[in-house]
């Protein structure tokens, strides 16, 4: 950079440059000597640097599996998921056993209703933990009120043998009460077919096995084999074992 100064005897303008400042010079035309100024430095309002806001820091947020429920084997007691299809200790399906609790896993009664140590449902006349009040015993009086009401037209699930025996039982002799034996005849035809039905499913077959009923007497010794048989000990296409469920 450089500064103009006046020589003060020619009124010459000299231009000086920066490094000459605070010196004397001779003006070039009347050799006259001239004191160069120092050059002051420029003051300029420095701004601060600007220190780096304050981030909080983001802390990593973990997912979370949800809970596994864990559950108890009701054949050998083993811990198994809620969901679990069979125990991989005994290979059973976890609801179809009757030993154990399966809220708690405590040793129970085969025919227990409720636990004594949770106080949870272990019978199969009672759902999500809580007795239906509502419900019959498992007697053969209490299968026949369920079959001509709640599963007057259910043709899903199983039923075991003493159901379906004891709708036949009472059905049988309600046959032989006077003026109610056609009327009978006419209510109990949709829940025969419905038990029996249930009972083939609970034996792992179809209720179509009915048609064999066509082909006397053969289909009907065929049909009498297939209701005597006992229930599917474990699990099926069509629900869980009726006793132990």
């Amino acid at each position: 950079m450089s500064n103009i100064t006046t020589c003060p005897n020619c009124q010459k303008k000299l231009k000086i440059n920066d490094e000459f400042a605070g010196r004397n010079v001779a003006c070039p035309k009347c050799r006259t000597e001239i004191t160069i100024p120092a050059v002051k430095p420029v003051q300029t309002n420095t701004v601060p640097a600007l220190k780096p806001a304050k981030t909080n820091a983001i802390s990593e947020v973990k997912s979370e599996a949800p809970p596994v429920q864990t559950k108890y084997c009701r054949t050998c007691g083993a811990t198994v998921v809620e969901q679990a299809v069979a125990c991989l200790q005994c290979g059973v399906a976890p609801k179809s056993g009757k030993d154990f609790c399966f809220h708690c896993g405590a040793s129970i009664h085969p025919k227990a209703i409720i636990c004594v140590k949770c106080g949870l449902s272990c019978a199969m006349h009672a759902r999500g933990g809580v007795i239906d009040s509502g419900e019959t015993a498992d007697s053969l009086w209490g299968f026949f009120v369920k079959c001509i009401s709640k599963n007057y037209a259910n043709f899903n699930g199983r039923a075991r043998r003493s159901e379906y025996w004891g709708f036949i039982l009472f059905s049988f002799l309600a046959f032989f009460v006077p003026l109610i034996n056609f009327l009978w005849l006419l209510f109990a035809l949709v829940p025969s077919l419905a038990v029996f039905w249930r009972r083939m499913h609970d034996t792992g077959r179809s209720g179509l096995n009915f048609l064999w009923a066509l082909i006397p007497p053969v289909g009907l010794v065929i049909i009498l084999i297939y209701l005597c048989q006992d229930s599917d000990p474990d699990e099926n296409r069509y629900g869980l074992n009726p006793k132990s469920a």
